[in-house]
């Protein structure tokens, strides 16, 4: 099933919302929703969190 993962500040909030299609691709995607948000930080950070 997919799962889906929302936070917002300290608070973290997780569930499956239905099955994967058939015919549908399995990804992961993230979205950051927010204002003056660090793209180089957030790009760097993640390419970091790959490596471990």
């Amino acid at each position: 099933m997919r799962q889906v993962v929302q936070g917002v500040g300290e608070r973290i909030a997780h569930y499956f919302d239905r099955l994967w299609e058939a015919d549908e691709t399995r990804q992961t995607r993230l979205v950051f929703i927010g204002h003056d948000l660090d793209h180089t930080r957030i790009r760097t950070r993640l390419a970091a969190a790959e490596l471990h």
